[in-house]
């Protein structure tokens, strides 16, 4: 059997009103991915996952949420732009329990872990240090209800530019995508894109965004899985140029409302480059409906994760239906790739996670390395993965963390 978790709607508490305010906004309120939040859920009907949270902004800039709170949430409640995933709508505590959700603001990057100063899981509050990895990893410390970030989180506007390079996927240049922000592979091209600070006006910058960010939402859901589309990401992407602010563009990417089969694996920002020398996404194609997208996140010795040295966090995405046929690429292409160079990996534990495979064990093997204790029973689970171990399992979802879906269809 097949175990999947995503992130969007694990971790938290929320407290049900009258006006229920869901993660995720407009028509389409499923979460993004699916298997166990919709052809696998423990209810036979489709759900939206609640985001009734609250947000408070101390004196000296810390920002603490009660509650389930999505990122959007956040970010308005703020009132600044601030460090975020590329899907707005996923619940900020939910994040916490991936191990290795990253965040963006501008031409910066990180490991959310690193922001946090303080949180309560299972009802204990923690200060923030080397142990969070252990502690948040799949929820087994219980519900996640409050999380503090220091004020660094959230900045005031700043500027910054686009500039982008494209090759066939044989000819890319490491010399240049060496340095990129993102690298988006595919079986038709590889993008590099670059953000550079700047002071010129946003206006055209803002344009090109806009416009590339209207036609990605407007494409009905059912053209990714008859179109290569996703693959075509980097392409769309050459397209955006000029200057934007951050006070609109704080993620300089931000994901389509679609739903889409989604692993994430992360591994040194060397270790990806040195598979990409020897083939990876450019001798080795990556599959025509499949899309990868690499993000390289800062990280440094002092960091509070696994992670002390900059990464690559590769997304590889795949439509949906099509979910075992991205297990078997990351299994026999990617995996072997990134190991045969001597690299750790690890997984994103809110997204697709394949039961019993390779990748999961050698991911669990990096953060046992860290410090994260494996083979733990809690009672409640409120993960697949909350035992840490390569058997993923049933689990619990509390009633007030979602609603039946409305539905439009």
């Amino acid at each position: 059997m097949k175990c999947w978790a995503l992130v969007l709607v694990l971790g938290l508490t929320a407290t049900t009103s009258s006006a229920q305010q869901t993660c995720r906004q407009g028509k389409n309120k499923l979460p993004h991915q699916r298997n166990y939040w919709q052809d696998d859920f423990l209810i036979d009907e489709d759900v939206e996952a609640l985001c009734e949270g609250s947000v408070t902004v101390m004196a000296d800039g810390e920002i603490c949420i009660s509650g389930r709170v999505s990122y959007d949430q956040l970010a308005e409640k703020v009132g600044k732009p601030i460090f975020a995933p590329s899907a707005g709508s996923i619940s900020v505590p939910g994040h916490l329990v991936a191990a290795t959700g990253n965040v963006v603001r501008g031409r910066e990057s990180g490991y959310v872990y690193d922001f946090i100063t303080k949180y309560t899981c299972g009802g204990k509050e923690y200060t923030a240090d080397a142990d969070i990895t252990n502690i948040l990893f799949g929820a087994s410390c219980g519900l996640i209800t409050e999380v503090c970030f220091d004020a660094s989180f959230a900045k005031d506007e700043e500027l910054y530019a686009f500039k982008h390079d494209i090759w066939l996927p044989k000819n890319a240049e490491e010399d240049k995508y060496k340095d990129a922000n993102i690298i988006y592979a595919s079986a038709f091209a590889i993008v590099a894109e670059y953000h550079e600070p700047t002071n010129l006006s946003p206006f055209f910058g803002s344009i090109t965004s806009t416009l590339t960010t209207f036609f990605a939402d407007i494409v009905p859901a059912f053209v990714f899985n008859t179109l290569p589309l996703l693959g075509a990401t980097g392409i769309f992407r050459y397209f955006v140029a000029g200057s934007v602010s951050t006070s609109k563009w704080p993620q300089p990417l931000r994901a389509p409302d679609v739903v889409v089969e989604d692993i994430q694996i992360d591994t040194e920002w060397e270790t990806l480059l040195a598979a990409m020398r020897d083939g990876l996404f450019k001798e080795d194609l990556v599959p025509a409906y499949f899309g990868v997208l690499i993000k390289k996140i800062s990280a440094s010795q002092s960091s509070n994760g696994c992670w002390k040295t900059n990464t690559a966090a590769i997304d590889i995405q795949a439509p949906k239906n099509r979910g075992s046929d991205l297990d078997t690429y990351i299994e026999d292409e990617v995996l072997p790739a990134l190991k045969a160079q001597g690299g750790n990996v690890t997984l994103h534990m809110g997204k697709r996670l394949d039961n019993g495979s390779d990748v999961l064990k050698a991911a669990l093997e990096t953060y046992e390395k860290c410090g994260v204790e494996m083979n733990k029973s809690p009672s409640p689970c409120y993960h697949p993965a909350c035992t840490r171990s390569s058997s993923l399992t049933g689990f619990e979802y509390p009633d007030d963390l979602y609603q039946p879906a409305k539905g439009w269809w």
